[in-house]
């Protein structure tokens, strides 16, 4: 499934075995990912996806979007205000290869009342996010300010 902040039809770019996982909607960011072929895909609205389903409660939104997480995010931004989840991604390191920013994510995330940690080094505990402008790869969880005393950190 494609989730975006628009409905929409896309082509998206489906890669050649073993690496399967590296479908994208641009060119791939990953060596040495082969293209087989291309599908028209339906991109949906994350926040209208979980509204149909009638849900009373949304615990955890897990995203691995390969560069899209500002679109996915902003998407489903009516969603994680009403329901206040835990949010767990990867900021890709496609990301900046593409319009979208990591100061963009960020600057969502504070804006809806979240505090971001990065769990490249959980081993070790959560620590915050240090305030750089690019991070390759890194691994996070996003939490709402509300819900800080309940995690132990």
């Amino acid at each position: 499934m494609v989730v975006s902040d628009v409905d929409w039809e896309i082509d998206i770019d489906i890669a050649k075995l073993p690496y399967t996982g590296h479908n994208c909607l641009w060119p791939f960011g990953y060596q040495p990912t082969l293209l087989d072929h291309r599908e028209k895909v339906k991109v949906y609205i994350l926040g209208l996806i979980i509204a149909h389903q009638t849900l009373t409660k949304v615990d955890v939104i897990k995203l691995d979007v390969e560069g899209a997480e500002f679109p996915v995010l902003s998407g489903a931004e009516e969603t994680i205000q009403r329901y206040r989840p835990l949010i767990f991604m990867e900021l890709s390191y496609t990301l900046n290869k593409r319009k979208n920013k990591y100061p963009e994510v960020l600057s969502l995330l504070k804006k809806l009342r979240y505090k971001v940690f990065d769990l490249d080094n959980i081993a070790m505990g959560f620590k915050v996010l240090p305030r750089k402008k690019y991070y390759p790869g890194s691994n996070i969880v996003a939490i709402p300010n509300e819900k800080l005393s309940d995690i132990i950190i």
